[in-house]
């Protein structure tokens, strides 16, 4: 039976100058035994020796495994030797009385598992453990180095039999992958052949070439299916003269595909080419004959066409055609596929109920009581004729006259608002135009309170006597655009429009005459000032008492 080399190991641990033990330098490995008392004596540490690395790859079993140590003591000891993996025991112990000078101890042999069973893959990881026991003496030992070998039997190619499961029911050239197998009962390499597939080892990657295999070793095979329903087809994996079959069945034809059908398009633009995302065809194991309706259809891609033709398994499967012209109206494509219709639904869009956005331009400051003219807009964006409607004034459309009655509005059309401001200062009126679901208000303000008049003066008409009333001009007040107060001084009254009696007090509106009147002085020759206030305006009403003269003497 053949043997792997006897190897030293690569690393070694637990004792002083461990490292020693990995050659034969004649340096050595030191460790000694421990008295705790009433004359016992603990072991030494482990010598953790590792990284033998025996190659047996492939076997399926290891018939023995022997250690070789060359050691010394100083003082009864034995020196104790076990293998482990990862530190875990393997099998039992083996011992050895040492003597006082160097010398090999053979643990183990060709034929000597140790206890345990052991193949490839636990001796590749193999560890081998030291350590010395003594009986009431102290010991000190001495290891120079230490050697594992292994012996497996001779070579065996012909695995034990293996198959593929069968699969049936596979779709016609359906790429088929088969269940992996294990590779057991061989110790050397045999050899691999695939007829009608291809091969992969270990997960691997796919091939049609030979091979070769090892025990434990996974296979497995793949082939494309027949092209014809009800039909068998066998792959043959020969291993060492063994061989393995898988076998796939096709179905019958069944050319009725799953139900399927295309996601609706809504919002489509009218007279609008659109077309459809994509869906694959389930079901079916061979070709099925395709027709489309109402549009254009494709597989996978290719050209567009309103020929019929033909999908199998898996085909992704588009339409497309054009929207209606008209709004929130529904098209209808149709692609039948062995028999089975799926549709693809293009709706336009509702109409915009709303034309592009528009605005009247609100004015302030305007009088009282006066007709105000919007600026005028134009019409846009509109998809119908839309219905116009307006409240709190009057229109204008494209120049015409103006009204309040309802009307239509269609691109290009124009329209201006009027109405009345208020009657009272810093007041809103609002005018609304109502296009379609557009809405915009005109806003007219009228100004704020101004008792200022313009410019005005009070002049006496005549001289007055002594203690005559005399009387103004009158003078038409401007200026102001709310009823104005007006004070005079004592001895002086005033009368607005000329009518009614004379007063001292009371109001003016803009555009009404204002007159008054005052008594003059007694005495001759004197001028006497009235003040009259109209608003924030103080004008002053001088009457001169003029001299009287006597002409008859």
């Amino acid at each position: 039976m053949p043997n792997t080399t006897a190897n030293l190991p690569t690393t070694a641990s637990g004792w002083t100058d461990s490292a020693a033990a990995t050659n034969n330098s004649n340096n050595t490995a030191t460790a000694s035994t421990q008295y705790i008392g009433y004359g016992l004596y603990t072991p030494t540490p482990n010598l953790v020796c590792s990284g033998f690395y025996l190659d047996c790859a492939g076997v399926a079993s290891v018939e023995g495994i022997e250690v070789v140590v060359r050691a010394k003591s100083e003082g009864a000891a034995t020196l104790n030797v076990y293998l482990a993996r990862n530190g875990v025991m393997v099998g039992s112990v083996k011992t050895a009385e040492l003597a006082e000078s160097m010398d090999f101890y053979t643990l183990g042999g060709a034929s000597d598992t140790w206890g345990a069973t052991l193949n490839a893959y636990n001796v590749s990881e193999l560890q081998v453990i030291c350590f010395i026991a003594s009986s009431g003496l102290a010991s000190t030992a001495y290891v120079d180095y230490l050697t594992a070998q292994a012996t497996y039997p001779s070579g065996d190619a012909v695995p034990d039999a293996f198959s593929f499961p069968p699969t049936g029911g596979v779709s016609t050239e359906t790429l088929t992958t088969a269940t992996a197998q294990s590779i057991a009962g061989i110790s050397a390499e045999s050899a691999v052949t695939v007829t009608n597939g291809e091969w992969s080892k270990n997960g691997g990657a796919w091939t049609t070439a030979d091979g070769s295999v090892v025990n434990g070793d996974t296979v497995n095979v793949r082939q494309v299916s027949s092209e014809l329903a009800s039909t068998e087809k066998i792959t043959i994996l020969k291993v060492g003269g063994v061989s393995g079959y898988f076998v796939t069945t096709t179905s019958a034809f069944d050319l009725t595909p799953t139900a399927f059908t295309f996601a609706s398009s809504p919002g489509a633009e009218t007279n609008a080419l659109v077309q459809s995302g994509e869906t694959v065809i389930y079901g079916i194991n061979g070709g099925s004959t395709t027709t489309v309706s109402g549009g254009e259809w494709r597989k996978n891609g290719e050209d567009w066409t309103t020929d019929a033709g033909s999908v199998q398994e898996g085909d992704g499967v588009q339409v497309r055609g054009y929207s209606s012209g008209s709004f929130s109206t529904t098209v209808t494509v149709t692609l039948t596929v062995g028999g089975v219709a799926g549709t693809f639904q293009i709706i336009t869009r509702e109409y915009s109920a709303s034309p592009t956005t528009f605005t009247f331009t609100d004015q302030t400051g305007v009088p009282v009581s006066t007709v105000i003219t919007s600026n005028t807009i134009t019409i846009a964006g509109a998809e119908t004729a839309l219905a116009v409607t307006i409240a709190g004034g009057t229109y204008s459309k494209n120049g015409g006259a103006y009204g309040s009655g309802a009307t239509t509005a269609s691109n290009g059309d124009t329209f201006t608002l009027r109405h009345t401001s208020a009657v009272g200062v810093s007041s809103i009126v609002n005018t609304t135009l109502t296009v379609g679901g557009y809405t915009d208000t005109f806003s007219s303000t009228t100004a704020g309170a101004d008792i200022t008049p313009d410019a005005f003066t009070l002049t006496p008409t005549t001289q007055g006597l002594p203690s005559q009333l005399v009387y103004s001009n009158v003078a038409t007040i401007t200026g102001i655009n709310v009823a104005t107060p007006i004070v005079v001084t004592p001895g002086c009254e005033f009368q607005v429009n000329g009518i009614g009696g004379w007063v001292t007090t009371g109001t003016i509106t803009t555009g009404q005459t204002l007159q008054v009147r005052g008594l003059a002085s007694a005495r001759v020759g004197t001028t006497t000032n009235y003040s009259v206030t109209v608003g924030t305006v103080a004008v002053t009403f001088a009457v001169y008492t003029a001299l009287i003269i006597d002409t008859d003497f």
